[in-house]
């Protein structure tokens, strides 16, 4: 299980620097940016969620 969790963790520090190094923007935006797209997927997650299981309850 540790070498899997840093696998994943080498994996995304990987792709990270790698959007950093063609992003070129400062490390705060950078920041910024991938907090933005972690809170927007979570989200999109939550109300795909609650679409699937209460499809009749639209409303609430």
């Amino acid at each position: 299980v540790r070498n899997y969790d840093h696998l994943k963790l080498s994996i995304f520090l990987f792709s990270v620097s790698i959007f950093y190094f063609m992003a070129q923007l400062p490390f705060w935006r950078l920041i910024h940016f991938t907090t933005k797209m972690f809170i927007y997927q979570i989200l999109l997650l939550k109300r795909e969620k609650i679409f699937f299981n209460r499809p009749t309850n639209l409303n609430s």
